[in-house]
């Protein structure tokens, strides 16, 4: 994946494609960060993300929200 040029699409997201995302994760109560955001990004189908994340990002569209639970 060195060096690939990556495009804008209007269509949902499938394997292959890198998706950019802005989380927050609350552990026990607590939310990580405290305010705010983190952002990330991952390309679907690498499995770099836990797949529980990967499988809930697939087919989302730009702009999408959506809450993912999971045991880690």
């Amino acid at each position: 994946l060195q060096r690939r040029a990556w495009n804008n699409v209007e269509r949902a997201a499938g394997k292959g494609d890198l998706v950019g995302f802005e989380m927050a994760v609350t552990v026990d109560g607590e939310r990580f960060p405290t305010e705010g955001f983190e952002r990330a990004a991952t390309v679907i189908g690498s499995a770099v993300v836990v797949p529980e994340l990967e499988a809930a990002l697939e087919g989302r569209n730009a702009g999408d929200l959506l809450e993912v639970s999971f045991v880690y």
